[in-house]
């Protein structure tokens, strides 16, 4: 498992961004975790759903993100 985001950006949005020459593994797909970073007016967590895409799209931006790489996932 890894952690990422872009110490570089600006925007608050999550930006695709190819990892693929650096999770050099066979197989395409990594699952993405977003981590909680706010609580929203009744201090509930505010959570984006675990997802799964292709390291060469990977949705990467200034909050964290866990990226699990996992023999499940792969094509």
């Amino acid at each position: 498992m890894y952690t990422a985001w872009d110490i570089n950006g600006e925007s608050e949005k999550y930006e695709p961004v190819d990892f693929s020459q650096i999770l050099s593994f066979q197989g395409a797909n990594v699952k993405i975790t977003y981590i909680v970073t706010a609580l929203d007016v009744n201090n509930d967590p505010v959570e984006i759903p675990s997802e799964t895409v292709l390291k060469t799209s990977m949705p990467i931006g200034l909050k964290p993100v866990f990226v699990e790489i996992n023999q499940g996932f792969l094509l």
